[in-house]
């Protein structure tokens, strides 16, 4: 099988989440014995790999991976600024928009080379939808294992451009929304090229669905397999409660939108419920987040801005609450945090709408959800003066992500779908 991907695989936790992902995907397709070639398509525009990443790709070569060249961005988009560059540009805009928006379909003669030597039954394209461009046409099988749409946070940052800092006006407004609809379209005609595709949420591949998709899935996002957690550490002395209220870049999209909510929606009902002084949300990852959330926490004194954490397992198991803000607002998708949390038998409290995306989430089983601010800080009130019910709750969770988000287990079931795909092109 060939796979694609837009990450370089690591095996660290703490690294983005779509380069674990894609290592610990080719390691178990290795240790089931398939052959995966590994194809990377890379955003940087850049011609090297560091030290680390160079060590991530030889780990996963020790282990039977074939290893294809790379592409970066300078292979398939290069970077002109002459006048005719930019006439060049636009003429591809205006008459061939899927070679602007997703400038990777100029591999696909490459790429093409390279399969007539490899000739596999099967692509996997991991959330990587230049994957998807480079690889149309070329009569390949292909399934793409998928997270958010390319025009989901374009779209969102658009619609709350005061929230996001983009000081645009209506007319700029007016014309970047029509090109966020332009990227829409073709990526979705790109998908709809995919004999399957998989999405990490639930909503996404009803998405798809709706839009024409015969065989869009939900399939669940992964974690590495770990062993379940010592017991909890004992209580800390100074008394407060502790809530981890965001992991990961402080400005992503998602983030922002959370992190806007906590301190908009939330935090005056907490400084009610336990006193100003009773409890500590800690925000977690390196950068600071947009201008306007930025000025909102930093008038927060509950709010501790932490920045990079060492040992962010630690911090998780020392907390109280891992509390989910994302989802509160119209950009939601699946969250790797959940599985980071659940691993660590960590007490989940998170707004409902995160098991319209994950529907192993279920209300006081394995996570507390609220619909409301209220109803949010009510179901953290109760996680604060109750340790059996934060007990309860981590363990289920701990047993959820054991079931459904293990790397054998998501796997197991990618293979499933492309051992499908490979039976109907032997069969034809």
């Amino acid at each position: 099988m060939l796979v694609l991907g837009g990450s370089v695989p690591s095996s660290g936790h703490t690294v983005r989440a779509a380069s674990m992902v894609l290592h610990h995907l080719v390691r178990e397709l290795r240790r089931r014995g398939h052959a995966p070639a590994l194809q990377l398509i890379l955003s940087e525009d850049r011609r090297a790999f560091t030290e680390a990443e160079a060590a991530g790709l030889a780990e996963l070569g020790a282990m039977g991976a074939e290893i294809w060249p790379a592409f970066f961005r300078s292979d398939y988009a290069p970077d002109a600024h002459s006048l005719s560059a930019r006439a060049r540009r636009l003429w591809v805009r205006t008459f061939r928009p899927r070679l602007h928006y997703f400038p990777a379909a100029r591999l696909q003669p490459r790429l093409f080379e390279r399969l007539r030597a490899f000739r596999p039954d099967v692509a996997l394209i991991v959330w990587n939808t230049e994957g998807v461009a480079a690889t149309h046409g070329l009569g390949l099988p292909r399934l793409a294992y998928h997270g958010m749409p390319d025009h989901a946070a374009p779209a969102a940052r658009l619609e709350d451009a005061e929230l996001f800092g983009l000081a645009m006006s209506e007319a700029e407004l007016v014309r970047d929304r029509r090109r966020v609809r332009a990227l829409e379209s073709q990526h979705l005609a790109l998908m709809l090229g995919c004999e399957t595709v998989t999405n990490l949420s639930a909503e996404w591949a009803g998405y798809y669905a709706r839009h024409g998709h015969p065989r869009s899935l939900y399939l669940q996002n992964l974690w590495p397999a770990r062993p379940a957690p010592p017991a909890p550490r004992p209580p800390r002395a100074d008394g407060r409660l502790r809530i981890i209220g965001s992991v990961g870049r402080p400005a992503a999209t998602g983030n922002t939108y959370g992190l806007a909510y906590i301190a908009r929606e939330l935090l005056p009902r907490l400084d009610a419920a336990f006193g100003p002084e009773g409890y500590e949300v800690h925000v977690l990852g390196a950068g600071e987040a947009v201008p306007a959330v930025q000025a909102l926490l930093e008038r927060a004194p509950a709010v501790k801005r932490r920045g990079f954490v060492d040992d962010i397992d630690g911090e998780i198991q020392d907390a109280d609450v891992f509390l989910v803000a994302n989802n509160a607002n119209r950009y939601r998708g699946s969250h790797t945090r959940f599985l980071h949390a659940w691993s660590l038998e960590a007490c989940c409290v998170a707004v409902s709408p995160n098991a319209l995306a994950n529907p192993e989430m279920v209300h006081d089983e394995n996570v507390l959800l609220g619909a409301t601010p209220d109803e949010l800080v009510t179901q953290i009130r109760r996680a604060s003066t109750d340790p059996v019910l934060r007990r309860r709750i981590g363990q289920a969770g701990y047993r959820t992500y054991r079931e459904h988000f293990t790397p054998d287990v998501v796997v197991g079931r990618l293979i499933e779908e492309m051992e499908r795909l490979g039976g109907q092109r032997r069969a034809a």
